[in-house]
């Protein structure tokens, strides 16, 4: 009896020892099955994104930058070469990366005085881009962001007589080495959450910057020779809440009050480390 029950227990050892080594095999390749489907995607993910080239002289996929974003989706690149572009363009809500070949130097949207909105960046979401294209002489917004989750890098807007951007809505934008130069209008942030870094606002005739909502950071913007009634470098009114820090505000002039600064209203306002 007593032979009986220790070759059982051992049967019982062996099945279990048996069944433990079948779970852990098992195991094994769902792992190994799970990475390989995690890289498969990715690796579509990757390759599924394309570049679509734009060139004026039709060495690129096309001509306009409109017709590259009609044929793009979410994801995608649009290149631009080098040329001076008198164009509009919509981002369709399309989470996409605008940018330039060779930077804003040689690659612009010139408007030459004509108006209607340059760039509609409206309901893109996160991952869509701006990058390294100057914007000139429009009497339209160069820029209309509403709702929008957009980051603008290297971007010029110069010589604009209207607003020569804007933030409304839910808005989510970041903007690095940004310039605004010798503009007839401020810019305006409405709404919405707002970041800039290493940025200016140059020589604007009726103000650089006006901010009537949202929360709003700059760090390192710098405000120089702008002319205004009031607040001639940043107008702030209806409560936003704004930080300004290690940024220069010189040589701007209000004809009423506040040649650098005026707020108006429960505005929150924090300035630190600030040449004024």
């Amino acid at each position: 009896t007593m032979n009986r029950m220790n070759r059982m227990n051992q049967m019982n050892r062996m099945n279990h020892m048996n069944h433990m080594n079948h779970m852990n095999q098992m195991n094994r390749i769902n792992r190994m099955l799970f990475a390989t489907v995690a890289f498969a995607l990715s690796s579509a993910t990757t390759a599924d994104a394309d570049v679509l080239t734009v060139a004026l002289d039709g060495t690129g996929d096309y001509t306009t930058i409109q017709a590259a974003i009609d044929a793009a989706v979410t994801g995608d690149e649009v290149v631009l070469q080098p040329g001076i572009y008198n164009q509009t363009f919509n981002y369709l809500g399309k989470g996409l990366v605008v940018r330039s070949a060779e930077g804003p130097l040689t690659t612009r949207i010139d408007r030459n005085g004509a108006g209607g909105t340059v760039v509609t960046a409206n309901g893109t979401p996160e991952g869509t881009r701006l990058e390294g294209i100057g914007f000139y002489v429009a009497s339209g917004i160069m820029l209309d962001c509403d709702n929008a989750n957009l980051v603008g890098d290297n971007l010029r807007f110069i010589g604009c007589s209207n607003e020569p951007f804007t933030i409304d809505g839910s808005s989510t934008i970041a903007l690095t080495r940004t310039q605004v130069v010798s503009c007839t209008s401020p810019a305006r942030i409405g709404a919405g959450t707002v970041t800039m870094e290493d940025s200016a606002f140059r020589s604007g005739t009726s103000g650089g910057l006006r901010i009537t909502g949202g929360t709003v950071t700059m760090d390192r913007v710098d405000f120089q020779d702008c002319r205004g009634v009031n607040g001639a470098a940043i107008r702030i009114e209806n409560g936003p809440t704004v930080v300004l820090r290690e940024s220069a505000l010189t040589s701007n002039d209000a004809s009423n009050s506040g040649g650098s600064i005026s707020i108006v209203g429960a505005a929150v306002v924090d300035i630190i480390e600030c040449q004024i």
